[in-house]
Protein backbone atom coordinates (compact mmCIF):
# COMPACT_ATOMS: atom_id res chain seq x y z
CA UNK A 1 0.00 0.00 0.00
CA UNK A 2 2.74 2.56 0.79
CA UNK A 3 4.30 1.75 -2.59
CA UNK A 4 1.02 2.40 -4.39
CA UNK A 5 0.56 5.66 -2.51
CA UNK A 6 4.06 6.77 -3.48
CA UNK A 7 3.41 5.89 -7.11
CA UNK A 8 0.14 7.81 -7.09
CA UNK A 9 1.74 10.86 -5.49
CA UNK A 10 4.53 10.77 -8.08
CA UNK A 11 2.03 10.66 -10.95
CA UNK A 12 0.25 13.82 -9.80
CA UNK A 13 3.50 15.55 -8.93
CA UNK A 14 3.12 15.36 -5.14
CA UNK A 15 5.96 14.57 -2.80
CA UNK A 16 5.35 11.93 -0.14
CA UNK A 17 4.93 14.64 2.50
CA UNK A 18 2.49 16.66 0.40
CA UNK A 19 0.51 13.55 -0.45
CA UNK A 20 0.27 12.64 3.25
CA UNK A 21 -0.78 16.15 4.25
CA UNK A 22 -3.43 16.23 1.53
CA UNK A 23 -5.03 13.13 3.08
CA UNK A 24 -5.32 14.63 6.58
CA UNK A 25 -8.93 15.88 6.21
CA UNK A 26 -10.18 12.27 6.08
CA UNK A 27 -8.79 10.96 9.41
CA UNK A 28 -9.45 14.27 11.17
CA UNK A 29 -13.03 14.19 9.94
CA UNK A 30 -13.38 10.58 11.06
CA UNK A 31 -12.27 11.55 14.57
CA UNK A 32 -14.78 14.41 14.67
CA UNK A 33 -17.53 12.14 13.36
CA UNK A 34 -16.71 9.49 15.96
CA UNK A 35 -16.84 11.99 18.82
CA UNK A 36 -20.11 13.51 17.59
CA UNK A 37 -21.63 10.10 16.96
CA UNK A 38 -20.70 8.85 20.40
CA UNK A 39 -22.27 11.94 21.96
CA UNK A 40 -25.60 11.82 20.11
CA UNK A 41 -26.32 8.19 19.20
CA UNK A 42 -27.87 7.34 22.56
CA UNK A 43 -29.98 10.50 22.45
CA UNK A 44 -31.42 10.32 18.95
CA UNK A 45 -31.14 6.59 18.25
CA UNK A 46 -29.16 4.39 15.88
CA UNK A 47 -31.21 4.92 12.72
CA UNK A 48 -30.76 8.67 12.13
CA UNK A 49 -27.07 8.68 13.04
CA UNK A 50 -26.22 5.69 10.85
CA UNK A 51 -28.31 7.09 7.99
CA UNK A 52 -26.59 10.47 8.31
CA UNK A 53 -23.14 8.88 8.23
CA UNK A 54 -23.94 6.72 5.21
CA UNK A 55 -25.50 9.71 3.45
CA UNK A 56 -22.26 11.66 3.90
CA UNK A 57 -20.27 8.72 2.55
CA UNK A 58 -22.60 8.45 -0.44
CA UNK A 59 -22.41 12.21 -1.08
CA UNK A 60 -18.62 12.04 -1.02
CA UNK A 61 -18.59 9.17 -3.50
CA UNK A 62 -21.03 11.05 -5.72
CA UNK A 63 -18.69 14.06 -5.76
CA UNK A 64 -15.79 11.80 -6.71
CA UNK A 65 -17.68 10.51 -9.74
CA UNK A 66 -16.87 13.91 -11.26
CA UNK A 67 -13.08 13.59 -11.00
CA UNK A 68 -11.17 14.21 -14.21
CA UNK A 69 -7.81 13.06 -15.50
CA UNK A 70 -6.51 16.63 -15.56
CA UNK A 71 -8.26 17.80 -12.38
CA UNK A 72 -6.75 19.21 -9.21
CA UNK A 73 -6.83 18.39 -5.51
CA UNK A 74 -9.08 21.24 -4.39
CA UNK A 75 -11.38 21.07 -7.41
CA UNK A 76 -11.91 17.30 -7.43
CA UNK A 77 -10.90 15.71 -4.13
CA UNK A 78 -10.77 18.06 -1.13
CA UNK A 79 -14.50 18.50 -0.54
CA UNK A 80 -15.11 14.77 -0.86
CA UNK A 81 -12.42 14.03 1.75
CA UNK A 82 -13.92 16.68 4.01
CA UNK A 83 -17.34 14.99 3.83
CA UNK A 84 -16.42 11.31 3.94
CA UNK A 85 -14.39 11.51 7.17
CA UNK A 86 -17.30 12.49 9.45
CA UNK A 87 -19.49 10.00 7.59
CA UNK A 88 -17.09 7.16 8.38
CA UNK A 89 -16.86 8.26 12.02
CA UNK A 90 -20.62 8.45 12.50
CA UNK A 91 -21.24 5.11 10.81
CA UNK A 92 -18.47 3.21 12.58
CA UNK A 93 -19.39 4.44 16.05
CA UNK A 94 -23.08 3.74 15.53
CA UNK A 95 -22.38 0.22 14.31
CA UNK A 96 -20.00 -0.45 17.21
CA UNK A 97 -22.42 0.79 19.87
CA UNK A 98 -25.37 -0.90 18.20
CA UNK A 99 -23.57 -4.23 18.15
CA UNK A 100 -23.11 -4.14 21.94
CA UNK A 101 -26.38 -2.50 22.98
CA UNK A 102 -28.47 -4.81 25.14
CA UNK A 103 -25.78 -7.50 25.26
CA UNK A 104 -25.14 -9.15 28.61
CA UNK A 105 -21.72 -8.39 30.04
CA UNK A 106 -20.56 -12.00 29.80
CA UNK A 107 -21.45 -12.04 26.07
CA UNK A 108 -19.90 -8.69 25.18
CA UNK A 109 -16.63 -10.27 24.03
CA UNK A 110 -18.45 -12.57 21.62
CA UNK A 111 -20.60 -9.70 20.32
CA UNK A 112 -17.55 -7.49 19.81
CA UNK A 113 -15.76 -10.28 17.95
CA UNK A 114 -18.73 -10.91 15.67
CA UNK A 115 -19.00 -7.17 15.02
CA UNK A 116 -15.33 -6.89 14.06
CA UNK A 117 -15.60 -9.95 11.85
CA UNK A 118 -18.61 -8.45 10.09
CA UNK A 119 -16.64 -5.24 9.51
CA UNK A 120 -13.74 -7.16 7.99
CA UNK A 121 -15.92 -9.31 5.75
CA UNK A 122 -17.96 -6.31 4.66
CA UNK A 123 -14.85 -4.32 3.83
CA UNK A 124 -13.39 -7.20 1.82
CA UNK A 125 -16.61 -7.73 -0.15
CA UNK A 126 -16.99 -3.99 -0.73
CA UNK A 127 -13.43 -3.60 -2.01
CA UNK A 128 -13.89 -6.64 -4.27
CA UNK A 129 -17.08 -5.20 -5.79
CA UNK A 130 -15.70 -1.70 -6.30
CA UNK A 131 -12.36 -2.96 -7.66
CA UNK A 132 -14.15 -5.24 -10.11
CA UNK A 133 -16.25 -2.34 -11.36
CA UNK A 134 -13.17 -0.12 -11.74
CA UNK A 135 -11.10 -2.71 -13.60
CA UNK A 136 -13.98 -3.74 -15.85
CA UNK A 137 -14.75 -0.16 -16.84
CA UNK A 138 -11.07 0.60 -17.45
CA UNK A 139 -10.70 -2.47 -19.67
CA UNK A 140 -13.87 -1.59 -21.58
CA UNK A 141 -12.66 1.96 -22.13
CA UNK A 142 -9.32 0.73 -23.45
CA UNK A 143 -11.10 -1.73 -25.75
CA UNK A 144 -13.37 1.03 -27.07
CA UNK A 145 -10.54 3.53 -27.51
CA UNK A 146 -7.46 1.67 -28.66
CA UNK A 147 -5.25 4.75 -28.47
CA UNK A 148 -6.70 5.96 -25.16
CA UNK A 149 -4.44 7.61 -22.63
CA UNK A 150 -4.02 5.21 -19.69
CA UNK A 151 -4.60 7.97 -17.15
CA UNK A 152 -7.92 8.76 -18.83
CA UNK A 153 -8.85 5.07 -18.87
CA UNK A 154 -8.05 4.67 -15.17
CA UNK A 155 -10.06 7.79 -14.37
CA UNK A 156 -13.05 6.33 -16.19
CA UNK A 157 -12.68 3.20 -14.09
CA UNK A 158 -12.50 5.15 -10.84
CA UNK A 159 -15.55 7.21 -11.78
CA UNK A 160 -17.54 4.02 -12.25
CA UNK A 161 -16.18 2.64 -8.98
CA UNK A 162 -17.41 5.73 -7.13
CA UNK A 163 -20.82 5.30 -8.74
CA UNK A 164 -20.84 1.80 -7.24
CA UNK A 165 -19.84 3.27 -3.86
CA UNK A 166 -22.73 5.72 -4.09
CA UNK A 167 -25.17 2.89 -4.79
CA UNK A 168 -23.81 0.80 -1.92
CA UNK A 169 -24.08 3.76 0.46
CA UNK A 170 -27.68 4.36 -0.65
CA UNK A 171 -28.49 0.71 0.03
CA UNK A 172 -26.86 1.11 3.44
CA UNK A 173 -29.05 4.13 4.23
CA UNK A 174 -32.20 2.17 3.39
CA UNK A 175 -31.10 -0.86 5.42
CA UNK A 176 -30.10 1.29 8.40
CA UNK A 177 -33.54 2.89 8.47
CA UNK A 178 -35.33 -0.43 8.11
CA UNK A 179 -33.22 -2.81 10.17
CA UNK A 180 -31.38 -0.94 12.90
CA UNK A 181 -33.17 -1.83 15.87
CA UNK A 182 -33.49 -1.13 19.50
CA UNK A 183 -35.88 1.63 20.57
CA UNK A 184 -34.25 4.60 22.25
CA UNK A 185 -36.22 4.02 25.42
CA UNK A 186 -34.67 0.58 25.88
CA UNK A 187 -31.19 2.03 25.59
CA UNK A 188 -31.88 4.88 27.96
CA UNK A 189 -33.36 2.51 30.52
CA UNK A 190 -30.04 0.67 30.59
CA UNK A 191 -28.19 3.91 31.24
CA UNK A 192 -30.49 5.20 33.96
CA UNK A 193 -29.43 4.26 37.51
CA UNK A 194 -31.71 1.87 39.29
CA UNK A 195 -33.06 3.45 42.50
CA UNK A 196 -32.08 1.60 45.63
CA UNK A 197 -34.68 1.41 48.35
CA UNK A 198 -33.37 2.78 51.60
CA UNK A 199 -34.20 0.95 54.80
CA UNK A 200 -36.27 2.67 57.45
Amino acid sequence: MPGRAATASARIGYSAVRFGLSSIPLPLGAVVGSLVGQAIVLRVGFRPVAAAGLTLIGASALLLTQISADGSYFDDIFLALLIVGPGIGLTFVTASIGALAGIAEHESGLASGLSNTAFQIGAAVGVAIVSTVAVSRTDDFVAEHGDANMTRALTEGFQSAFVACTVLAAIGVVLSLLLLGRPRGAIQEQLEPVPVASGD
